[in-house]
């Protein structure tokens, strides 16, 4: 496991295997993290990733940690990118090669874009889609109701009133550009393809 000093963050190292730890001794003011007394943290103290909740899911990998007495959250995986793994083409994104994101060493990420990162996602079953997105207000069977009112002719103004959408939201799930992956005949997975 090999350790360097995080760019921007001098007091930090991170290793090839995902970790954080202090380059060197530091002293948290009373009123810190402890919320009363002053903390001495040892150079080499490994700091503890949390989860951090988004809509209504959990995403794993956030890391808190102090920038001239700031407090910044950043995201693991793409300081190990950073620190690691090499970016010739400059991609903005940072994908894990197996779909666990908390898997963060070095030789499990690349560097990587958005349709890339989503074709990833799509192929380890990581992609919420449907009602499983974080932002859904419909689920499958909303979304087969809807349809069969808009083959009957109703108007997608109130079509959208009884579920408490936008009249935009049933245009896309008419056009085929929201929930295009379900089937008539049930609430079937996608199928892959993007």
């Amino acid at each position: 496991m090999e350790w360097r000093t995080i760019e921007g963050f001098g007091r930090y190292e991170i290793s090839s295997e995902g970790q954080v730890r202090l380059a060197f001794d530091v002293m948290m003011p009373p009123g810190g993290i402890s919320g009363i007394q002053a903390v001495r943290f040892k150079k080499g103290h490994i700091l503890k990733p949390i989860t951090k909740r988004i809509g209504n899911t959990t995403r794993p990998g956030y890391l808190f940690i102090r920038d001239d007495g700031k407090r910044v959250n950043v995201l693991l995986h793409r300081l190990v990118a950073l620190a690691f793994v090499p970016n010739p083409h400059n991609l903005p994104m940072v994908c894990h090669r197996d779909g666990d994101t908390w898997h963060n060493a070095a030789s499990n990420l690349y560097w990587g874009n958005g349709k890339q990162n989503s074709i990833d996602r799509w192929k380890h079953g990581t992609m919420c889609y449907g009602e499983k997105a974080p932002a859904a207000l419909l689920c499958a069977d909303d979304v087969l109701n809807i349809r069969r009112q808009l083959r009957e002719g109703l108007p997608k103004e109130l079509i959208a009133a009884q579920y408490g959408v936008k009249p935009r939201t049933i245009k896309a799930i008419k056009s085929g550009q929201n929930w295009s992956w379900l089937k008539e005949e049930g609430a079937g997975a996608p199928s892959g393809e993007l």
